[in-house]
């Protein structure tokens, strides 16, 4: 997969709402990466897109570049066809195959945008302990996460999975991923990391990471 690919796919696996019959869009209220996914989608498929305001939050409406007839879909609709997942909710995404063939360098690019959408790096503070992390990836999608899970561990990052239920609003669960400890943490921060304002700590925690004495 290109750069843009493994890029563009990351950000709509984590944060697009990419369904039949809607207009395909991309939330976020992080301005680092409305810009990247809009890059992204006017290299690969000329698309412009259209930014609007909700809230503390802006929709990036990606709409075809050009008119949708019969047998003529748009241009995302055909991408993912061809990387051989679907278009439906959040709970039921998961990652395509071209993904695992990828090399080192290209997992950790497309985990490195993956995180910034649902992903959390934050500061960790216990009493009578050094300040460490709190790392995870969080996603409806059980099989995403154990993906996710997967992807790490090819990269010589262990993490522990943990299901549990979700009482923000309507019920549902949510399936997490736990980078732990000071020596996967630091592995996670120099390998991966996150663009936009969830990796704007990334240089603090390293160095004070590089403090804890390991068990």
């Amino acid at each position: 997969l290109k750069e843009d690919e493994l890029i563009l796919l990351a950000h709509l696996l984590g944060d697009g709402c990419i369904l039949p019959h809607q207009p395909f869009h991309y939330t976020s209220a992080d301005e680092t990466n409305l810009k990247i996914v809009q890059k992204a989608a006017y290299r690969l498929f000329k698309i412009n897109s259209r930014l609007v305001k909700q809230e503390n939050w802006f929709h990036l409406y990606l709409p075809s570049p050009y008119p949708l007839t019969r047998g003529r879909f748009h241009p995302i609709t055909k991408w993912f066809r061809e990387l051989g997942i679907e278009l439906v909710h959040s709970g039921e995404k998961r990652i395509p195959e071209k993904v695992f063939n990828s090399t080192e360098e290209d997992i950790a690019l497309f985990l490195k945008h993956l995180w910034s959408t649902d992903g959390n790096i934050s500061w960790k503070y216990l009493k009578d302990r050094k300040p460490s992390g709190a790392i995870y990836y969080s996603s409806s999608s059980e099989l995403l996460a154990r993906q996710v899970q997967h992807l790490l561990l090819r990269l010589g990052i262990q993490t522990t999975f943990l299901g549990r239920e979700d009482k923000r609003g309507k019920y549902r669960k949510m399936s997490l991923i736990y980078v732990q400890g000071a020596f996967s943490q630091l592995k996670f921060l120099e390998k991966v990391g996150s663009v936009g304002s969830r990796g704007e700590i990334i240089p603090k925690l390293i160095t004070k990471l590089k403090e804890i004495e390991p068990n």
